[in-house]
């Protein structure tokens, strides 16, 4: 009798585990992650571009940090971090160039 119920808890508690993951990944739009803006061009630079860039990007990167919850592999989630990084990088140095050029 007791075998029995523990086996029951077990397939209950299975079951439970089962349920939560699969509404977790419901939630979660594993295939996409979000598209990385594009930095203005040099020759494109202006105070409202580098604005409206920063915006982008600011928007971009809360919006991969909340995929990077649903990214269940070590390497697709390290890609989306470099990635990150890449167009955080690619936009301080535009603007580190851009305040430059406008002294």
């Amino acid at each position: 009798m007791r075998l029995m119920t523990r086996a029951s808890t077990i397939i209950a508690m299975s079951t439970l585990v089962m349920m939560t993951g699969t509404a977790t990944a419901a939630t979660c739009d594993m295939s996409t992650a979000p598209a990385a803006p594009a930095v203005p061009a040099a020759t494109e630079r202006s105070t409202a571009s580098m604005l409206s860039a920063q915006s982008e990007i600011k928007s971009y990167i809360n919006a991969a940090k909340e995929h990077l919850k649903c990214v269940n592999s070590s390497r697709k989630h390290n890609a989306l971090v470099d990635q990150i990084y890449a167009v955080a990088d690619e936009y301080n140095t535009a603007l580190q160039e851009f305040k430059a050029s406008t002294r």
